[in-house]
C-alpha cells in the first residue's frame, strides 16, 4: 500500500512538477498483477511519476538529474555527479552541499524556492502571519489522492483515467464507490 511516506514523496514530486494544485490524468498498474511497485501516474504532457521503492524522488531534466530523499541529495549535470550527500561517509554535510548548490546553481534561478526547514514551525508561523504554508491543505489532499489512485491501480490491476479538476473517474474507468464509504446510520455526508 502507498501510504504516509508515499504522500510525503508524492508532495515533493508534485511540487517539482509545478502541479501542487492538480493531479494525474491516468494511473497505470504495474505490468504484473500483484506487484507492489511499478505503478505509474501520468500528468499533463505525459509526464510519468513512477512508484518504486528506490531513492526518494528522482527528477530528470534536459541537462541533468536531481535525487532527493529525507536528508539526502545528489545533483548530476551532463552525466557527472556535481554534488551529493547520502551518508556521513561522504565526508561532508548536507548543509554544506546545499549551500554549495545554492551558491553555484540556485542564486540565479528563475524560480525561487520556498525556504522551510520544518513543517510544524512553518505552519505555526503561517497561522500568525496568515501566509500559506509550504504544504497546505490542497497539497496534502492532492498528494493523498495520488496514494489512493495508486492503491486502486495496484488492487484492481487496471488503468484509471482521472479528471483532477473535478476529482472524478472518467471514460468509464474506476468506480465512483471508491470515492466514498458506507456511513453509520444516521450519519450522512
Amino acid at each position: 500500500m502507498v501510504t504516509d511516506w508515499g504522500a510525503h514523496h508524492l508532495a515533493i514530486a508534485l511540487w517539482g512538477l509545478g502541479m501542487d494544485e492538480s493531479g494525474p490524468k491516468e494511473v497505470h498498474p504495474p505490468e504484473t498483477a500483484g506487484d507492489v511497485q511499478g505503478a505509474t501516474l501520468y500528468y499533463e504532457g505525459d509526464i510519468p511519476v513512477i512508484h518504486t521503492k528506490s531513492y526518494g524522488i528522482h527528477f530528470y531534466g534536459s541537462d541533468g538529474e536531481v535525487k532527493v530523499n529525507r536528508g539526502k541529495i545528489e545533483f548530476w549535470l551532463d552525466g557527472k555527479k556535481v554534488a551529493g550527500f547520502t551518508s556521513r561517509e561522504d565526508k561532508s554535510s548536507l548543509g554544506s552541499v546545499l549551500a554549495t548548490l545554492q551558491k553555484d546553481f540556485l542564486d540565479s534561478a528563475k524560480i525561487k524556492l520556498y525556504d522551510s526547514q520544518d513543517h510544524l514551525r512553518n505552519f505555526l508561523d503561517c497561522v500568525e502571519s496568515r501566509e500559506t504554508p509550504i504544504t497546505n491543505e490542497v497539497v496534502g489532499g492532492r498528494s493523498v489522492i495520488c496514494c489512493h489512485l495508486l492503491n486502486q491501480a495496484y488492487y484492481n490491476h487496471a488503468v484509471i483515467k482521472w479528471e483532477p479538476k473535478t476529482m472524478t473517474f472518467v471514460e468509464g474507468s474506476g468506480d465512483p464507490k471508491w470515492l466514498t464509504r458506507d456511513y453509520r446510520s444516521p450519519w450522512e455526508v
